[in-house]
């Protein structure tokens, strides 16, 4: 990944940020929440926009330190080789397991929904090859691909509207009837569809702009990816029912697929070719950071380099060829919700905590740059 003179301006970094974010599993947002918060699952998501702020200023937070680095590059010089590394080596699990998970619900949802005579290798090659490509090109070539990408989100939003005439508000009355408990656990459950924001960690030395500027950003883009999760889920709770959703797993598509127009009669395949570019933008970021820091392990000083990019995706092609099946995927998807928010709040808060011991330690030298 080459990084000279190609800065990210404030409108790419806002379209990656949210890019990074969106996809993932916005798809099946509805049911995941559906399954403990019920009504209430719109809620949960408002709690956990809330709830990734607290990640968004732990990544902005150790991202600060210095900008003439990546956060990788930075902990193997404050902390050391060994603690370093041991630190980068729990993220590059936590950044695969993502992939593979995106991966692996992308070759589901495509073969469920439209595809299903192409073979799982075929779609992982075609998927990570394209994530491959702009994984190895300058940031700001993945920035402009993520602006390009962000357009059609408002084609996606405008669907949503469409299907709410269809919605009954008794649906989702009374609120907070699922109680507290159930809704906060639904929370930590919609987390999985809001990280993202942590390819902040690489991209330090691409931004060339204040800091405060990329903490605005940052939060002006959770708040409208909270926003549209919300919408989501409340729209699919008003049309459909709490009890239908816990039997449909993509509510979104139904929904998508009751709509017909007199030129277009599956508008449901249409959002997916659409989703294929916010997968792409998603898979890229957490390839660009399994990368970058099983790359910063090796050779901390220098930037990616195109083998282990194309080793790591050749991993990924190999894994995605056997396609899962209905039961193997929830129970893997089911570890991932509880281990993924985990592990996406708790890396960077050890991360930040050992910082700020080891300069305590050495009587307060280490200051940033």
């Amino acid at each position: 990944m080459k990084t000279v003179n190609m800065p990210i301006g404030p409108v790419q970094l806002f379209c990656l940020l949210f890019q990074s974010q969106f996809g993932l599993g916005v798809l099946s947002l509805p049911h995941a929440v559906n399954a403990n918060a019920g009504p209430d699952g719109w809620i949960a998501c408002l709690f956990g926009g809330l709830l990734n702020t607290i990640l968004l200023i732990l990544v902005w937070m150790l991202s600060q330190h210095d900008r003439s680095k990546t956060v990788f590059q930075m902990l193997l010089q404050r902390l050391g080789p060994y603690l370093g590394r041991l630190f980068i080596l729990a993220f590059a699990v936590y950044s695969f397991t993502i992939c593979y998970e995106a991966l692996a619900s992308w070759i589901f949802i495509t073969h469920l929904w439209a595809y299903e005579k192409i073979p799982a290798w075929m779609l992982a090659l075609l998927l990570i090859g394209g994530c491959t490509y702009l994984v190895s090109k300058p940031p700001r070539v993945f920035a402009r691909f993520a602006v390009f990408a962000t357009a059609f989100v408002p084609l996606f939003i405008a669907l949503i509207c469409y299907t709410l005439k269809d919605a009954d508000l008794h649906n989702v009355m009374p609120l907070f009837s699922s109680g507290l408990v159930k809704i906060g656990y639904s929370t930590w459950q919609s987390m999985m569809s809001f990280i993202g924001l942590e390819i902040l960690l690489v991209l330090s030395p691409c931004i060339q702009m204040p800091s405060k500027s990329i903490l605005r950003i940052a939060i002006f883009c959770n708040i409208t990816i909270t926003a549209i999760y919300m919408l989501c889920v409340f729209a699919s709770m008003a049309i459909f029912n709490s009890e239908v959703i816990s039997f449909i797993r993509h509510p979104l598509l139904f929904q998508f697929k009751t709509i017909s127009f007199k030129l277009i009669e599956r508008t449901d395949i249409i959002v997916l070719a659409v989703w294929i570019l916010f997968i792409i933008t998603t898979l890229s970021t957490y390839l660009l950071l399994f990368v970058s820091s099983v790359t910063a392990i090796a050779s901390p000083k220098k930037g990616i380099k195109l083998p282990t990019l194309l080793v790591c995706a050749l991993v990924l092609i190999l894994l995605g060829q056997r396609e899962l099946d209905v039961s193997q995927l929830s129970r893997f998807q089911n570890f991932v919700s509880l281990y993924v928010p985990a592990a996406a709040i708790g890396i960077p808060a050890m991360m930040l905590m050992m910082i700020y011991l080891k300069r305590w330690l050495s009587g307060g030298k280490g200051v940033r740059t």
